[in-house]
């Protein structure tokens, strides 16, 4: 069995991993890590970029969520990466936009909601601007359609899902998602 060590087994960068797990059927320990286990010659034989989340395996380390959530979808036979190169690729791209475009404004409006950083309101309102803003891209994405990519679940639709787990909970009230019906139908089918 694969270990995932972590900071904090909720955080998003970890429950993604946990999520793709449970989704293709991969049993996951995970092991929160301790300052002084951070600290650990054995800890940092094991990393190669001094991140969490980190997964040990037999065959070896991977570290980062994204890495770590292809490497498991590859172990129950691609299952959650597309059925073709396109899809495979387009998958990729989601991830991609998930990590550098709505993750950044996600975090600080949840930062700044959750008093985890000092964040001043102008900000703030950009963050949420800009939040949804990207949803809007991604609400024309869903346009006729249930997933992201292809006719069913992949690791793009979980990852981006998770990422905007907390924002869902607080921020994108239901004036928002009323009008932006596809990411709506998207986040209900996700979250199920």
């Amino acid at each position: 069995m694969s270990k995932l060590y972590c900071m904090n087994p909720v955080a998003t960068d970890s429950g993604v991993v946990r999520v793709v797990a449970d989704q293709v059927g991969q049993k996951l320990e995970v092991q929160v890590v301790d300052e002084a286990f951070r600290k650990s010659v054995v800890l940092k034989g094991m990393m190669t970029t001094d991140t969490f989340p980190l997964l040990k395996t037999n065959e070896g380390c991977l570290q980062q969520s994204s890495a770590i959530c292809v490497y498991l979808a590859t172990l129950a036979g691609g299952k959650m990466l597309g059925s073709n190169a396109v899809e495979r690729s387009q998958v990729d791209q989601w991830v991609s936009f998930a990590n550098s475009t709505i993750s950044p404004c996600a975090t600080l409006v949840s930062q700044g909601i959750f008093g985890e950083a000092e964040i001043m309101q102008d900000t703030w309102n950009n963050a949420m601007k800009d939040l949804k803003s990207h949803l809007k891209v991604v609400d024309g994405a869903l346009k006729d359609k249930k997933w992201l990519v292809g006719d069913s679940m992949t690791v793009a639709d979980v990852y981006l899902a998770v990422t905007l787990m907390l924002n869902f909970q607080t921020t994108l009230d239901g004036g928002f998602r009323k009008a932006m019906k596809n990411v709506d139908a998207w986040a209900s089918a996700c979250y199920a």
